[in-house]
């Protein structure tokens, strides 16, 4: 699913090898919350969470596609790897601006609720 969902930022394996960077994992937490049997017919929908100069965040999430209930998430912080200098180093343009446009805008804030918790 992971490069499936960077391709459509331009982050492909040809890109990647032509400018001599890849990405790298920093953090990678996942989600297990329902058993999934053999058989199980399932599909991944993949969210952007953030975007940085030189990271992104991400989320994929597993669903059961017979009963729509969420079977397992995960969640991705990369960084952009320049492999000469082994360093991170700050997201193309052209790809941040395509990030930045599939960003979700948070849900607003109801009047009154600013600084109360749930």
């Amino acid at each position: 699913a992971s490069w499936h969902f960077l391709a459509r930022l331009g982050l492909t394996p040809s890109f990647l090898a032509a400018q001599n960077r890849g990405l790298v994992a920093l953090d990678q937490r996942i989600q297990y919350q329902r058993e999934v049997l053999a058989g199980a017919l399932l599909h991944v929908g993949s969210t952007l969470l953030e975007v940085n100069a030189k990271t992104l965040r991400y989320q994929h999430c597993m669903h059961n596609s017979e009963t729509q209930e969420a079977v397992a998430s995960m969640e991705l912080l990369v960084g952009y790897l320049d492999k000469t200098t082994r360093r991170m180093t700050a997201l193309p343009d052209v790809v941040a601006a395509r990030a930045r446009a599939m960003l979700i805008p948070p849900a607003p804030v109801p009047p009154g609720a600013e600084g109360s918790l749930p």
